[in-house]
């Protein structure tokens, strides 16, 4: 079945807050209080510009593409099966 897809779906907001913590700490945007301008939150800034509608997206294009590989496995056979007895 596709448990993966749908578990991946159903953890999209967390694994953002994963991604946003990973990138609050490695940018160092904890250190705000020195005067530092915030990588992470600025909207024209890498992680939201590019790595969160990676992470928004990913799980969707990964269970699509879970749904067509079984739709092909099962019944493109199938659809073969019956054109050729035809």
């Amino acid at each position: 079945m596709n448990y993966v897809g749908d578990v991946l779906t159903s953890l999209i907001k967390p694994l953002v807050d994963v991604g946003y913590t990973f990138c609050f700490f490695a940018s160092g945007d904890w250190r705000g209080h020195l005067g530092n301008s915030a990588v992470c939150r600025s909207d024209d800034g890498v992680f939201v510009a590019v790595i969160t509608p990676i992470i928004l997206l990913g799980p969707y294009w990964f269970r699509f593409m879970q749904c067509c590989r079984r739709y092909f496995t099962l019944h493109l056979p199938t659809c073969v099966l019956f054109f050729v007895a035809q």
